[in-house]
């Protein structure tokens, strides 16, 4: 089971370093393309400019699709803890330590 789990992690691992080792070497690529004739500053700038919106608008553009939930399908406070512990668990997390650090702070000395 161990050895399993450790096989799953290294694989995912060493397909991570080649989509970053990838993006870098493409990165490379189209700079040195485009060095020539803009530039260097330039070349870097479109590039970087390039690899930042291409995936973001992607990231967009899918997200966009997503059916978001209404509020009003759950209903009261339990309803809305609910909703925040399906969808997104770590704001209920980091909500839950603001709630326990403001408590703490505002808890009356003896």
């Amino acid at each position: 089971m161990l050895a399993r789990f450790a096989s799953k992690v290294l694989f995912v691992v060493i397909a991570a370093g080649l989509v970053w080792f990838g993006t870098g070497f493409a990165a490379y690529a189209l700079w040195s393309a485009l060095a020539p004739e803009l530039g260097e500053a330039w070349a870097a700038a479109i590039v970087a400019f390039l690899l930042l919106v291409g995936p973001l608008s992607v990231t967009l553009a899918l997200g966009a699709r997503r059916r978001r939930r209404s509020l009003l399908e759950e209903e009261g406070l339990a309803g809305l803890f609910t909703l925040l512990a399906r969808e997104r668990p770590l704001m209920l997390l980091f909500g839950a330590a603001l709630l326990g650090v403001a408590e703490a702070f505002l808890k009356k000395r003896k």
